[in-house]
């Protein structure tokens, strides 16, 4: 398997900017998944390492060949698509082997690398059925295994499972990545679901409009968003913001914002005296209702019950807040309570650049 790179990678539609100048490595055997709402430029991306889109501007590496002007089919990368791209004239077999096939392989070799796949991937009782006659559960497999017989150096992936049901995406999720860990394979996978990005990723590429917001590890964009996008993006439910002006009591930072008054110490203190106004974020189960205690007072106006846990909307005298509450508590609507805040694990970001502070 071997890395991919892109260095200063544009890709123009006219005066569209699908892709702003994106840096970005790809490690060897890594999962990488790019994600990001739709006309993110995410697919585009993909498709820019596939062969399948030229760039404007910028190269793209595989390994340590510039393949910016190579042909797709020369390139010694696979891909799955959306919508799988099966052929439904052809059976399973046919299907699995008809990359091999126009690469001129001996048939024997054919027959042992689609026998040894579809093995692997649990339809090698398939083999003589047409797509028509599969699950979408098993069609995916099938696109799997025709990428997987190709021995390719990368595994490029685009949204192969939003056509499955929300049962079988779980299970398929798993699936993919034990297969990746078990062929050691570079894997480059494209979804709108930031669910299926923290489950799956190794690393997790955040972005919008064409540029890259953030690069790391799951729990790196989850417990520190670079700005308020990725912040609000990964997450579910989101991080909540509200924005609020900043207040010196005793020489301690107050957010004011609506009836709420939240003294911020510690690093929030630091990043608070930088700024007289600020988005200050939290994500719902850092919140905690409590009668007694808590940082802010607040009316309950709405409650979701989720069977473990409860989503409580919550008024602050203005500002809005969802909080995550584990238990089988009950929360009257217009009920007063007290709101702890986890500050440890709060943010503040920069109201105008969304920059964290």
């Amino acid at each position: 398997m071997s890395s991919v790179r892109l260095e200063s990678v544009s890709k123009h539609f006219g005066d569209v900017v699908a892709v702003d100048e994106i840096e970005l490595e790809v490690e060897d055997r890594e999962l990488l998944v790019l994600v990001g709402p739709s006309g993110c430029g995410k697919s585009t991306t993909l498709r820019m390492i596939a062969g399948l889109e030229q760039p404007t501007a910028g190269t793209i590496s595989i390994g340590e060949r510039d393949v910016t002007d190579v042909d797709a089919m020369d390139r010694n990368i696979a891909m799955v698509f959306q919508n799988y791209a099966l052929y439904p004239h052809m059976n399973v077999f046919r299907n699995m082997a008809f990359g091999l096939q126009m690469r001129k392989v001996a048939r024997e070799e054919v027959r042992t690398r689609v026998t040894e796949a579809a093995r692997s991937l649990g339809i090698d009782g398939l083999l003589e059925r047409r797509p028509a006659q599969l699950s979408g559960g098993e069609r995916q497999r099938v696109a799997l295994g025709r990428a997987i017989v190709r021995d390719p150096e990368v595994f490029l992936l685009d949204e192969p499972l939003s056509n499955l049901d929300a049962k079988l995406r779980v299970s398929m999720r798993s699936e993919l990545v034990n297969l990746r860990r078990g062929l050691g394979a570079t894997m480059v996978y494209v979804t709108h679901d930031q669910v299926e990005a923290m489950t799956m990723g190794d690393r997790i590429v955040v972005m919008h409009q064409g540029r890259i917001h953030q690069v790391g590890p799951p729990q790196q964009v989850y417990f520190k968003p670079a700005n308020r996008f990725v912040a609000e993006f990964i997450g579910n439910p989101p991080m909540n913001i509200i924005r609020g002006r900043i207040e010196n009591d005793s020489d301690t930072p107050v957010l004011v914002a609506g009836g709420a008054r939240i003294r911020l110490s510690g690093e929030l203190g630091q990043a608070a005296s930088q700024v007289t106004e600020v988005d200050f974020g939290v994500r719902p189960e850092d919140l905690r209702l409590d009668e007694t205690g808590g940082d802010v007072e607040a009316t309950v106006k709405g409650t979701q019950f989720l069977g473990s846990e409860y989503l409580v909307d919550l008024d602050l005298g203005g500002p809005q807040l969802l909080a995550r509450i584990e238990g089988h508590g009950e929360f009257g609507i217009d009920q007063l309570c007290r709101v702890a805040i986890d500050l440890s694990r709060a943010h503040l970001f920069h109201p105008e650049t969304g920059d964290r502070l």
